[in-house]
């Protein structure tokens, strides 16, 4: 467990807030070359990675987005304050008192601040905040700012990760570093045993602004089929069981039209035989993973997906069971073995 926590820690004290993902894609490139014999980055920073190039067989491709939920520099104050907008899915209540790093030309810590509720008029303290509310401090004036951060630049949150109880762990962006986390002990487990099939991982760009790099990495690959892991809503005090999954359940697999029902059939029989825990996630619609966008790229992909439960997800203390992490490794590497290709 200690691995799997290492592994989370590293990838997740990483910033890659989605369209601005390139120096993560060169550190996931790095950690993937130890296990995979062709590793390369495309034109969107999708990083490929090929097990075994040479293989002349069908490809399965394992699936996980790098990127997280991010801010963006809209204008730079008179008063030293940045204002933003935010990148992905993002709730503007968890923003006050959080701390951020603006990637200007070099990497600058600040503030989310609010107006005092002791200042706030009834109307003020009814409402939720919205994002023209908030500002970000950085305790520089104007003429320190325009030096070294510029409209456009990216805004990534600042979070410690840390062990909870039990194998529990919150971090920032374990959405989807915990998927890249478990492909690539996914790539190291079946490098372990000899495994000799046509594997690709592919860690894309992009999910949080709409499904982008999975689309372009899935449609040049053109993969057989693929399974796509990435996370899923984990039970909670604000979250019931019939809209989430408990942490430390194991691996949720999907099902719905966006899932082929042969793989999800597959999956099962795995894990059943294995005794591998798991639950079921029906998705009657879109799955809002990539998975809805690789199922229709180059004539037809069929997909699987499974995910992880996660408790507080687009937050920067999102948490999670490192088990289940644990079973999904196992079960995509069985997967993988015994995949009729």
């Amino acid at each position: 467990m200690n691995e799997i926590k290492g592994l989370l820690s590293n990838l997740t004290m990483e910033h890659g807030v989605s369209g601005f993902e390139y120096p993560l894609s060169e550190k996931v490139r790095d950690m993937f070359f130890e296990y995979c014999g062709d590793v390369t980055i495309d034109n969107m920073g999708n990083v490929i990675a090929r097990l075994n190039p040479d293989s002349t067989g069908k490809t399965i491709m394992f699936e996980a987005h790098i990127d997280e939920i991010g801010l963006m520099v809209t204008k730079l104050c008179p008063n030293g304050k940045i204002k933003f907008q935010p990148i992905g899915g993002i709730d503007t209540a968890i923003l006050p008192s959080s701390f951020v790093t603006i990637h200007g030309k070099k990497d600058i810590t600040g503030v989310i601040g609010a107006k005092p509720p002791h200042l706030q008029s009834k109307d003020e303290s009814d409402k939720r905040y919205k994002t023209d509310d908030l500002y970000i401090d950085t305790y520089m004036s104007y003429d320190q700012l325009k030096e070294v951060i510029r409209i456009g630049d990216s805004i990534s949150f600042v979070s410690q990760p840390r062990s909870l109880l039990g194998n529990l762990y919150s971090s920032k962006s374990i959405d989807n570093r915990g998927g890249v986390a478990t492909l690539l002990l996914c790539a190291k487990t079946l490098k372990e045993h000899g495994y000799s099939g046509n594997a690709v991982f592919l860690l894309s760009v992009q999910e949080e602004a709409g499904l982008r790099g999975a689309t372009a990495a899935s449609f040049d690959n053109k993969p057989d089929i693929a399974i796509v892991v990435d996370v899923t809503y984990g039970v909670s005090p604000t979250v019931s069981g019939s809209d989430g999954f408990p942490l430390g359940s194991g691996s949720a697999i999907a099902t719905g039209p966006n899932i082929d029902p042969s793989i999800f059939e597959k999956l099962k029989e795995i894990a059943n035989r294995n005794n591998l825990q798991y639950e079921i996630e029906v998705a009657p619609d879109s799955t809002g993973t990539d998975a809805w966008a690789m199922q229709v790229q180059a004539g037809g992909i069929p997909c699987g997906l499974v995910s992880l439960p996660l408790r507080y997800m687009h937050s920067h203390i999102e948490t999670i069971d490192l088990d289940d992490i644990k079973t999904t490794v196992a079960l995509l590497t069985e997967f993988a073995k015994e995949a009729d290709l």
